[in-house]
């Protein structure tokens, strides 16, 4: 339809047409043998097509089921453990995974502080039809548990840097070439350092509510010092006073306002 619209109003072509995620070729070659007629009505201004026209395509309107990708909400989810090392730490990772059974594509989907790998299942069933969908409870989240170390050792840190050494090791032992990465807040970050550091490991990465972090050294000065006051507060106080402080942040204010929220 853009590319009739443009003929009408004399305006060049674009050398690439993305309508709806690239579906605009598809559903001219593929779906609609004959195409809606559209017209430039000079009185109005207006490019329009017939109802009846419209209406008379629909109804023979058919599906290539070559290219149609079926309905995989209902598969059903594995759940499997996988253990890795870090500083002479055994660390028990809750791995769930969904999709294809082949390695061609293989999506890892990381979740944000205090989330968890099921944030991610709703998403990964409408995308298991076309890909090996997995979703890792990240260390200290979940189901993910330290299993031992060495009495000498100390508990090993876990910075972006040790969370992307453990995902290393599980990518490892995925029989495929390069996975690709979607991460929201903290897994966007993680997903950021690995695109970089294990990039002959990672395809691509899709980035939700992250970024490299704060240009300003003084802005970061600040955010280190708060992030040192929430960490110390969490390890004296425990849980529950530290997600009292930390959903009072103006970054939750919409959130505050849900009605679920107190639940």
């Amino acid at each position: 339809m853009k590319l009739d619209t443009g003929r009408m109003l004399n305006k060049e072509e674009n050398s690439c047409i993305a309508h709806g995620l690239g579906t605009y070729q598809w559903l001219r070659e593929d779906v609609s043998r004959r195409p809606l007629m559209i017209g430039y009505n000079p009185c109005n201004g207006v490019v329009e097509a017939s109802v009846t026209d419209a209406a008379q395509i629909l109804h023979h309107f058919q599906f290539n089921q070559d290219a149609v990708v079926p309905d995989c909400t209902s598969r059903e989810l594995h759940a499997y453990e996988f253990v890795a090392d870090l500083e002479g730490a055994s660390i028990c990772l809750n791995v769930q995974e969904i999709g294809k059974k082949d390695d061609s594509s293989v999506v890892v989907f990381l979740h944000g502080f205090l989330g968890t790998g099921g944030d991610w299942i709703s998403v990964m069933k409408a995308t298991s039809g076309s890909a090996r969908c997995i979703a890792v409870d990240l260390p200290g989240h979940g189901r993910s548990k330290l299993l031992g170390q060495d009495f000498d050792l100390e508990e090993p840190g876990l910075s972006i840097m040790a969370f992307a050494k453990i995902l290393q090791q599980l990518f490892d032992s995925l029989q495929c070439q390069k996975v690709v990465l979607v991460g929201y807040s903290m897994g966007a970050r993680i997903s950021l350092y690995m695109a970089l550091r294990y990039n002959y490991k990672v395809a691509g990465a899709v980035i939700i509510s992250g970024s490299p972090g704060l240009i300003d050294e003084k802005a970061r000065k600040v955010r280190r010092a708060k992030d040192d006051f929430f960490a110390c507060s969490f390890s004296a106080s425990g849980l529950e006073p530290f997600l009292d402080a930390w959903y009072s942040g103006e970054l939750w204010n919409s959130l505050r306002t849900h009605p679920h929220f107190n639940k």
